[in-house]
């Protein structure tokens, strides 16, 4: 009898289910996707029971973090979850799925949370001035203006660009990580001359934020 009761024990197929989500930093966001995260996947193997299981999850002290649906082992985010400021990227949870006998058996569940592009970049300020001589040479470093990203993956990488389409592409740009400097003589201005200049920020996604450089002409 006890070796019959053994071999009708449900259990698990794998000892090992993996889960790679995306983080939902929002109530918008979690319940527009109805906070589900995956389906693992699970398999049990019942030769008493057949399908019929209820599910359980334990994360350990963050088991608030997620629930699971009993009837059909779908995990979902119990609230939302940002992973730039969360900064764990990994949880190691057991499943334990018991049968219409009130058998059981319990598998692991790692949940890996993975970023998304949800931040832009942002300046200090909306608009910084430059008070510069027309005698500047080419290759003069101006000022450093950077852009913060709160995306901790590669996400959160920024360069920048100057826009001078308005005056043929000369005069100013920019270095990758938003060094302003001359790139070519500034002999066509004269004292009190100024410019708006649009610097902008992009991050690895592609989102974008901006400023204006005031170019102020001024005489020594």
């Amino acid at each position: 009898m006890f070796l019959l009761d053994m071999i009708l024990l449900p259990r698990f197929l794998k000892f090992l289910y993996l889960a790679n989500f995306y983080n939902m930093r929002s109530l918008s966001s979690l319940f527009q996707a109805g906070g589900l995260l995956s389906d693992a996947g699970f398999v049990i193997l019942d030769e008493d029971s057949g399908s019929s299981h209820s599910y359980k999850l334990s994360c350990s002290g963050n088991s608030w973090r997620f629930s699971i649906n009993s009837n059909t082992g779908r995990v979902s985010y119990s609230y939302p979850y940002d992973l730039d400021t969360e900064l764990i990227s990994s949880y190691n949870c057991d499943v334990t799925a018991t049968d219409a006998g009130s058998l059981s058996c319990t598998t692991a569940l790692v949940i890996s949370i993975s970023d998304i592009n949800d931040n832009s970049p942002v300046f200090d300020t909306s608009e910084v001035p430059v008070y510069i001589t027309r005698y500047e040479t080419v290759g003069t470093l101006l000022v450093n203006l950077t852009a913060t990203d709160k995306d901790i993956s590669g996400f959160g990488d920024v360069t920048y660009r100057l826009d001078m389409s308005s005056y043929n592409f000369q005069y100013f740009d920019v270095t990758p990580t938003g060094t302003l400097f001359v790139n070519k003589e500034l002999s066509d201005f004269t004292t009190g001359d100024t410019l708006d200049l649009q610097l902008t920020a992009v991050d690895y996604g592609g989102n974008a934020g901006g400023m204006t450089v005031r170019i102020v002409f001024y005489e020594v």
